[in-house]
């Protein structure tokens, strides 16, 4: 439902990529709440692929992303104003929470 959808795209920040649908290529931004009031959130995602999971904190001014990615899956993490392009795995991806 609505709320699944925008937990998953707006808190958890797992998209799919529109030009690569059925999660080939997975977009992680989370969105954390600018008050600060949310610090962490995790989430998994069944796809055909197979499982994507992510996760985040804030801690110290600092957003760390961690990700799984299923094989035969690619993904771009964003933290900030940086994105990193990722394979199958397991990542950790981290940076300034506003930067």
């Amino acid at each position: 439902g609505a709320i699944g959808e925008f937990l998953h795209r707006y808190v958890a920040g797992l998209d799919t990529d529109p030009e690569r649908p059925g999660y080939e290529h997975v977009l992680i931004k989370p969105r954390p709440d600018p008050a600060g009031r949310l610090t962490h959130a995790n989430a998994n995602l069944e796809t055909a692929r197979g499982t994507v999971s992510t996760s985040w904190t804030i801690s110290d001014g600092q957003l760390t992303v961690d990700a799984t990615i299923p094989v035969g899956a690619t993904a771009t993490i964003t933290v900030g104003s940086t994105s990193t392009h990722v394979g199958a795995g397991t990542h950790q991806v981290s940076g300034p929470l506003h930067g």
